[in-house]
Parts: C-alpha cells; structure tokens; sequence
C-alpha cells in the first residue's frame, strides 16, 4: 500500500511538470475516479490562485525529491534529521487541503456541513449528491454542496460548468446558484456555464423544465431552450438549440455549431492547462464547427483547424500564438 501510495505521489508530481505518460495519466484519472476524497486533494494541492497562501511553500517543494526522501525514511534509509525535515513538509503540503476542502455553516442552530470541490484545469470528475441528483462537474470548476440536504432546501453553489440530473419526485426544489443567476427545478437534465472569469453565464435544458432567475427577471425554459444574462443582467432566451452540444463535453467530446475561435480556446486553456494568444484580434472571432472526441494533447487538435485554412500557429515559451494562415 505504502509503495502504491508514492507511486501515485510520483504520477501527481509528474502532472504539475507535464512528464506524464500517457498509462501514468491514465492511472491519475483511475486514482481520482476512485474516491471524492482523492479529487478534494488533488484539486487543492494544484489550486494555485484560490489558495495564494501556498505559492511559496508550492515554490520550494520539490515533489518528486520529498516523496522519494520520506520513502527512504520509512525504509531506514535516511538519518533521523533529513526525517523530520521530510515529514514536516508532506505534512504541511497534504494536511492543509483536506481542511480547506470542507467548511462549516451554522444557521437557525443547525449545523450543515458543506463539502468544496474544485476540479483543476485537465480533469473532470462525476460525483452524487445526497438525493441521489448526480452532477458531472468540468474542468476548472468549483462546487460547494451539503453532505446532506434537510428537508427544507437542496441548495449548491457553482463557479464553472456542470451538468445536473436532478433527483425528481421530492417536495424540495432543487437550487443553482451560479454567479448572478438562480435555477430553479423539480427534477430534470440541464447543463449551467458560469465561469467567473469569463463573466459567462447560460442555462441550457436537455430535460424538463427550470425557472431561471436574474436581478431583474424570471423565465421558464424548456427543452431545447437556453438562457444567457447579459452584462446588464438581462435575460436573452434562445428557444431552438441543440442542448446535446453544450453538454457533450461529460462525454470527454469536443463539439461546437459556428463558435468563435476565442470561446473554443478558452475551453482549450481548461481542458489542456495552456495558454493561448492571437496575433491579430480579428482572429479570434474566425468561426468553426467541431465535433470530436477530445485528443491526447491540444496540438492534434490544432492541426486539425490548421488544415481549414483559417488559421496557423505556432509555440513561444509554452504559449501557443495563434496566427494567419499565410500560403507558402
């Protein structure tokens, strides 16, 4: 178990410095599918902006050399003072986050315990709610939820993207709130986008019915209908989507119906933990179609839109400048 443990150690440290294989890739994603306590973890230690306190302790870890130093120091290998140097800092590295993952609210003089995810950028993880709803959360994204919901409110917090099956037949409705919007439902299939940081918020129904709520407004929506605030806050309603293309991304797909090429390398920055720059502005509003299951690496999939002819890119300090396509 102990020699599992620091293998896994090793495939993590291999995740921040981008030396993974492909089979030690695959072994993350099994470790993590394992166990919410695995993801919560995870999440934490490679949460860099929410949690600005670790950047320093972060800089002076050297994952790889620590994991492999205690290891010698559970086998007799080590003298007892490199030891407890050892010790000290996987203690403050792996303990820290276990408590940060979970916080306690006190209302009413109830206690509810709520747990955190955040998904870092490259993973996706499924998981399922104490009513039995199941929320396939994205990359990039945090949740807050109860451990378990009373019987007055089932209530979740969100900043990314999800897609909910919510438990129906309960007497409680079932609540997102995701930045300035409130959902609404009973019991139903919808996908909510909510990054922050993109100041991007859009409801869309795969299933059933849900109220949106704004500040200003409140609609209904139904299937195949999608809702999106507006920076005044204001609700635009499309009511003829295909809804299956804004949640295919739970199924590990890439698919897009004429979306611009900034909104498709936003997602990209997620999915493949890269940074993306355009040459010229106009080229971020070039259009593209796309539907594919999503690759390895991120640059199979650029060299499939090279091959259009729209556009050409090339790698500067680990950051990919997208560009024209000029003929040679």
């Amino acid at each position: 178990m102990i020699d599992n443990m620091f293998n896994i150690s090793e495939i993590i440290a291999g995740f921040f410095t981008k030396s993974n294989t492909e089979e030690e890739r695959a072994r993350l994603k099994e470790w993590l599918d394992q166990s919410d306590d695995h993801l919560k973890l995870f999440a934490n230690l490679s949460d860099y902006q929410k949690f600005e306190e670790w950047e320093a302790l972060h800089a002076n870890f050297e994952k790889k050399a620590d994991w492999r130093g205690i290891h010698k120091a559970i086998t007799g290998r080590a003298p007892i003072k490199k030891v407890y140097k050892t010790l000290a800092k996987i203690a403050a590295v792996l303990l820290i986050p276990l408590f940060l993952g979970i916080w306690i609210h006190k209302s009413n003089n109830d206690i509810l315990l709520n747990n955190t995810v955040v998904v870092p950028k490259g993973v996706q993880h499924c998981l399922t709610l104490s009513d039995g709803s199941r929320v396939w959360l994205n990359t990039g994204t945090k949740f807050t939820y109860p451990r378990k919901f009373n019987s007055k409110k089932r209530e979740v917090l969100l900043d990314g993207e999800a897609y909910f099956e919510v438990t129906p037949g309960l007497k409680s409705a079932f609540v997102v709130k995701a930045g300035e919007m409130d959902v609404v439902v009973v019991g139903t299939e919808f996908n909510v986008r909510a990054y922050r940081e993109d100041k991007e918020f859009r409801i869309t129904l795969n299933d059933g019915k849900v109220k949106v709520r704004s500040q200003n407004e409140e609609v209904i929506l139904n299937k195949n209908q999608q809702a999106s605030l507006t920076p005044d806050n204001e609700l635009v309603i499309d009511r003829n989507i295909d809804a299956s293309i804004y949640s295919a991304w739970r199924n590990h797909s890439l698919s897009y119906k004429d979306q611009t090429l900034k909104t498709i390398t936003e997602d990209l920055e997620r999915y493949y933990n890269v940074k993306f720059k355009f040459e010229k502005p106009e080229l971020s509003h070039i259009r593209f179609s796309i539907n594919v299951q999503r690759f390895n690496d991120v640059y199979k999939l650029l060299d499939l839109l090279k091959e259009t002819g729209k556009i050409d890119y090339t790698i500067k300090r680990e950051t990919i400048i997208i560009k024209e396509n000029r003929p040679k």
